[in-house]
């Protein structure tokens, strides 16, 4: 079964990202992301940041 994480993991997920050294396709496979789903559920998670600093 496929795990859901919260967007509290997944935000915690790509600061790790952005502080390793390695590729995007090399972090998705140590940590047994779907590359589409992490280019998705950042773009998500972004969007998210930018409506509420809008508003």
């Amino acid at each position: 079964m496929v795990k859901r994480r919260t967007d509290l993991e997944w935000q915690s997920l790509f600061e790790q990202y952005e502080s390793s050294s390695v590729t995007q396709r090399a972090f998705c496979e140590e940590h047994g992301l779907s590359l589409s789903t992490f280019f998705a559920k950042r773009r998500q998670l972004q969007t998210a940041s930018q409506s509420e600093s809008v508003g």
